[in-house]
């Protein structure tokens, strides 16, 4: 069953989408990592006011960040700089940001050990994103229906945020003992930024060379990571930062990234020799050149499945990380005008590859000189080099087979 949904709603939503990861997505990480940084080694009390004291910060510095891009967007709107978005915009982003209340919470609960109320939260969550699903089912709704849904679906949570934090705090003002966090809160709000920036330019630079046509189109439609692969490492990667200073949890590090290289292997290298496949099958035969530009973003997993950055968060390394950032982003750039010139699209993505794997390095440089922590101690290494090697080798394999005619446009200028 299609969803009756007209091509202009399609478009709305995917606004709609664009603009709340412009309000949420380039800090959100920061905040929770911190939160699980400053989490570590605390216990029942001193962990209640740490969630307190992060629950106002949520609340005054998210809040002010949320009015703030709200009020820049409302601008740009009437400028005509930026289109207006669909409505129901504004509910759909008071959901989305009550829904990183609720990821504070879930950490919250992952530090209390209470995998009830995780669970709950996520069967909740889920059924938010059904109940919206299954309005757009019914053609007498349209999509504003669905926000609308979404934005009272999340009282609940508000509720619940409120419950939490009313145990023994009678203001919602800063605290005198809610500054101690904010410089290297941040820091890694700063960190985050800078990551949301490199992989922004990714974007910039295809429509800088090439314009909003046919190639920027099958840019954004390849040039993405593998969902499940991001959700799974990104959150294991900020759940382990208040354990990340222990030798269990340097040990449980290591073990994780060995389920995850055995987990994403196959899957991996399936959908790399199906991608061309699936892209003329889900889309249709004008975006199978895609399916290499996405091939090339899976490569990204062999950065994703090692995690020597939450050692330097609970190392509280925070102004390494912050040169790193720096670095990898100026390298991003720097290479990207440069190889776009030899290798067209392909060194656009080539460079990100690189800034990827010199931030990976880097971090594990700095873990083993300033924390004299051993990579065999956190990286099953053979395995890794295993991983690494069968993916690069799948990728090469199919296209020095294929040689598909369109790989020419992408490669030149």
């Amino acid at each position: 069953m299609k969803i009756p949904l007209e091509f202009d709603q399609i478009a709305g939503y995917e606004y709609v989408l664009f603009l709340s990861s412009i309000v949420t997505g380039w800090w959100i990480h920061g905040f929770l990592q911190s939160f699980m940084a400053d989490s570590g080694s605390k216990e029942d009390l001193l962990l209640h006011q740490v969630f307190r004291d992060y629950s106002r910060l949520l609340l005054w510095m998210g809040g002010g960040i949320l009015v703030v891009i709200c009020a820049i967007i409302e601008l740009l709107v009437y400028t005509g700089m930026l289109q207006s978005p669909t409505d129901g915009f504004y509910l759909y982003l008071f959901f989305h940001f009550i829904l990183q209340a609720g990821i504070l919470m879930v950490y919250y609960f992952h530090r209390k050990g209470s995998v009830r109320e995780i669970y709950a939260m996520s069967v909740y969550v889920l059924v938010a994103y059904l109940g919206s699903f299954l309005i757009l089912l019914d053609d007498k709704w349209h999509l504003y229906h669905a926000f609308l849904f979404l934005g009272f679906f999340s009282l609940p949570i508000v509720i619940l945020w409120i419950k939490l934090y009313v145990g023994t705090v009678g203001s919602m003002g800063l605290s005198p003992g809610t500054g101690k966090y904010v410089p290297h809160l941040t820091t890694l709000m700063v960190i985050q930024s800078i990551g949301f920036i490199s992989l922004w330019s990714d974007a910039f630079w295809v429509q800088y060379f090439y314009g909003t046509e046919e190639i920027f189109a099958l840019f954004r439609y390849g040039g993405r990571e593998f969902p499940l692969f991001i959700i799974l490492t990104t959150t294991f990667s900020t759940a382990i930062i208040y354990q990340a200073k222990s030798t269990s949890g340097l040990r449980q590090i290591r073990r994780a990234s060995r389920r995850y290289m055995w987990m994403f292997l196959p899957m991996a290298v399936g959908l790399m020799l199906a991608s061309s496949h699936l892209f003329g099958w889900v889309y249709n035969d004008h975006f199978i050149p895609a399916s290499m530009i996405f091939d090339l973003y899976l490569l990204l997993i062999l950065i994703r499945v090692l995690f020597p950055r939450p050692i330097l968060i609970a190392h509280r390394q925070f102004k390494s990380l912050l040169w790193i950032s720096i670095g990898e982003l100026f390298l991003n750039l720097v290479l990207s005008y440069t190889l776009y010139w030899p290798l067209g699209l392909f060194g656009l993505i080539l460079a990100s590859l690189i800034a990827h794997l010199f931030e990976l390095g880097a971090t594990i440089y700095v873990a083993s000189t300033r924390l004299n922590i051993s990579p065999r101690v956190y990286i099953p290494l053979r395995l890794y080099v295993f991983f690494a090697l069968t993916l690069v080798t799948v990728l090469t394999i199919k296209y020095g087979i294929t040689r598909p005619e369109w790989l020419v446009e992408l490669w030149n200028p």
